[in-house]
């Protein structure tokens, strides 16, 4: 139960920053996403987890995701599509230095 709010609440945060990016008009576009569980990594297209945001439309590895991740589909779709109300100026640094920190990785 510890594990699964753990990875309920990393999948949370994690799709929060994506449909930042994914909404927002002064985002810098990003090619893919990778997904990290464990020792499983995979990447899905920003267009087709896009897609699925906006038509529910489930790509064949987005969907390998999620059945790993045991997510249900339309509550991530959900969460994509929320709408975060988040200032700017209190993003800039924290995206500015994990895109540092991925540069030198």
């Amino acid at each position: 139960m510890i594990v699964q709010d753990y990875v309920l609440k990393n999948i949370f945060s994690f799709l929060t920053g994506v449909s930042v990016l994914l909404y927002s008009n002064s985002a810098i576009a990003a090619e893919k996403i990778v997904f990290k569980y464990g020792i499983f990594r995979e990447s899905v297209s920003v267009e087709k987890l896009t897609k699925f945001a906006e038509t529910g439309e489930v790509s064949p590895m987005l969907n390998l995701l999620l059945n790993q991740a045991r997510q249900d589909p339309q509550t991530v779709r959900n969460v994509l599509t929320k709408e975060v109300n988040a200032s700017p100026v209190v993003l800039d640094p924290g995206l500015t230095q994990l895109a540092q920190r991925k540069r030198y990785l």
